[in-house]
């Protein structure tokens, strides 16, 4: 592990890139203070590079959106280390059966699942709203992270609004790297493409987002649910 300082005096910069997938959660384990005390941090999934913070102190969720200079009507997802932490912030009884088929299947891995949100999921992750996207990434190291927060990060991809989405450290923006306290660089994201969202919060699928999960992939998986294109 090796630290540089930046324009943020705070700034860490960790390099897993040589180190075991063991020695890499041991090493994301220790952040675990920082990470729950706010810290914003940057770092890798199993789809693309993401930024993330507490779910429990808006002033770090407010930091999100002001790294990414990205509107807040714009919410974020939350990323879990197991299908169990979703019953926290999410409801799932009416969708039960589509719900468990899909996480079967898919996680971990590159489907986001939208879901009815429960009354403790703050505002300012749904952008107001009463839906709340979650997905259990495919990768050792933001899983590590995952549970570092608790189990639960609200995520979004790392880079500033309207450019391109980084698929590999290198391809961070400067001035977001500046804008962050930690930086996790695990070189290129082994999937390199967003994930599929789906909307299930009414009994049927729909796709809001294609990535790398495809409609035929989930036609396996949910026969006899309609799925819709939106």
């Amino acid at each position: 592990m090796s630290t540089v300082n930046t324009e943020n005096e705070k700034n860490m910069y960790i390099d897993l890139k040589e180190l075991p997938e063991r020695k890499k959660a041991d090493v994301i384990a220790g952040l675990a203070e920082e990470i729950r005390n706010g810290a914003l941090i940057v770092y890798p999934t199993d789809t693309v590079y993401g930024i993330g913070a507490s779910l429990w102190s808006d002033e770090a969720l407010k930091r999100i959106y002001a790294a990414k200079d990205r509107a807040h009507d714009m919410p974020l997802i939350l990323l879990v280390d197991s299908v169990e932490a979703v019953a926290k912030v999410a409801r799932i009884e009416a969708q039960a059966a589509l719900f468990h088929a899909l996480t079967r299947d898919f996680w971990p891995g590159a489907l986001t699942l939208i879901l009815e949100k429960k009354d403790n999921v703050p505002d300012l992750i749904t952008a107001g709203g009463k839906t709340v996207g979650v997905r259990m990434p495919d990768s050792a190291a933001a899983l590590a992270v995952i549970s570092a927060a608790g189990g639960i990060f609200p995520t979004t991809s790392a880079n500033i609004s309207g450019e391109e989405t980084p698929n590999a450290f290198s391809e961070l923006s400067e001035i977001l790297k500046k804008r962050a306290d930690i930086l996790i660089d695990d070189g290129k994201c082994p999937v390199s493409l967003a994930s599929t969202i789906v909307d299930i919060s009414r009994g049927d699928l729909r796709i809001l987002r294609q990535g790398s999960v495809t409609e035929q992939d989930m036609r396996k998986s949910v026969s006899g649910i309609d799925i819709i294109r939106n």
